[in-house]
């Protein structure tokens, strides 16, 4: 379930002591989807409370969202959520070389596309699953201003 996952995923999250106060600032950017995730997902009993949410900080907590519902529907034998959280390519740990945390820069959801999708000619799934990641990858071959990718490699994810 998605809070076994978050606990994965925060345990695989090494903060330094020092840094709580930037996390804690970032957490307010993110504060509302936060929230509305935990409400749409049943309430606080389900996610228990935000703190699961700071804890997955840098990572978006609808990032962290679609990449349980990722993990559980999609993964392939090479890609899983353990290997995004260790990616050097996609994945958190090359978000974290890449980005200044300090700038309060996220990962958000279009980068599991790039890392679940992109990449991945057919990687084992279902022939419908196959047939929208084509038809994702051909929409995102034209060009397209950056945001106008973005949001579709979200709403590809979903």
């Amino acid at each position: 379930n998605e809070v076994t996952a978050f606990k994965l995923i925060s345990n695989a999250i090494r903060k330094k002591e020092e840094c709580q106060p930037k996390f804690e600032a970032l957490y307010s950017k993110v504060e509302v989807s936060a929230r509305t995730i935990i409400q749409e997902s049943g309430g606080k009993k389900k996610y228990e409370n935000e703190e699961i949410f700071k804890q997955l900080l840098p990572i978006h907590p609808l990032t962290a969202y679609l990449l349980t519902y990722i993990a559980e529907n999609y993964t392939s034998a090479k890609r899983t959520l353990f290997t995004f959280l260790t990616d050097q390519t996609y994945g958190l740990k090359a978000f974290v070389e890449q980005n200044d945390l300090d700038k309060g820069t996220l990962l958000e959801p279009d980068v599991l596309w790039d890392y679940f999708f992109e990449e991945n000619t057919s990687g084992g799934f279902r022939n419908r699953v196959y047939d929208l990641i084509a038809t994702g990858k051909h929409l995102l071959s034209r060009q397209l201003p950056t945001n106008v990718k973005k949001f579709l490699k979200v709403v590809f994810c979903t």
